[in-house]
């Protein structure tokens, strides 16, 4: 199909002949992997209507692995931060691994993203595509 500019689109809309959408990485970038952003969490409105949002596998792993890179960096700023602030302060109680445990749940990076990617994913009722085994 060829591209169509934004009222040939509002009309396939409307006679129901696009009936799902996809996105790319560089929405969920642009949107700072904010799962929760207004514009994130629109597309859960879509489902309980007749009207899909697919994601191709590849598009899923690499966000997932940039979510997980930016919990681990987040993380370790926080580690830095409260080592700093308790030094400062002379704080012995709580220790840094006692609040980053409380920050973090307890989970890794790895664990944090992973849930709440799934969570998403969920909550979207996104289809993620096997597109490798598609091609």
């Amino acid at each position: 199909m060829p591209i169509a500019n934004d009222e040939q689109l509002k009309t396939l809309l409307v006679e129901g002949r696009i009936t799902a959408i996809s996105v790319d990485t560089s929405i969920f970038d642009q949107k700072r992997l904010q799962l929760n952003s207004a514009t994130m969490q629109a597309f859960a409105g879509l489902k309980d209507r007749p009207f899909s949002f697919v994601l191709s596998g590849t598009v899923a792993k690499e966000v997932l692995a940039h979510r997980e890179k930016a919990a681990g960096e987040a993380l370790q700023s926080a580690q830095k931060a409260i080592g700093q602030a308790l030094f400062s302060f002379e704080t012995k109680t709580p220790e840094r691994d006692a609040l980053l445990a409380q920050i973090s749940g307890g989970r890794t990076a790895k664990e944090a993203s992973r849930e709440r990617w799934d969570k998403y994913i969920k909550d979207t009722g996104c289809e993620v595509l096997t597109d490798t085994d598609l091609v």
